[in-house]
């Protein structure tokens, strides 16, 4: 996951599904490549080394000296097990062949090419 950020921002944080709770999974003070970039922010990339097969949702957060917590930004990720990826490869590809089969019977059947 990349984010470009106008400023600084203190946690990623990931969750399941339509799970309603949230978890830390890397945060400034113990991901370096979180640190500030800045007042100007800059790109920060973030690699999930624990993401298994699902619907996940990430989002990053700033919290204030008092502790209050803001949510700016969150993304969905879906990541497919093998038998999808294989499946959706297979449905394109059957795709296009129907497509290329129906363009092509077209050509054929059109009068003017005659």
């Amino acid at each position: 996951m990349k984010l470009t950020s106008s400023g600084n921002f203190d946690q990623v944080q990931k969750k399941i599904g339509r799970d309603s709770s949230w978890d830390t999974v890397a945060s400034y003070l113990d991901w370096a490549p979180l640190q500030s970039k800045g007042v100007n922010g800059g790109m920060y990339t973030f690699v999930d080394p624990e993401t298994e097969v699902g619907e996940w949702f990430y989002r990053i957060v700033d919290v204030d000296r008092s502790g209050k917590s803001t949510v700016l930004c969150q993304a969905m990720i879906d990541v497919q097990s093998q038998g999808e990826k294989s499946f959706n490869t297979v449905a394109v590809g059957a795709f296009a062949a129907l497509f290329a089969g129906l363009a092509f019977a077209a050509t054929q059947m059109d009068p003017l090419t005659r």
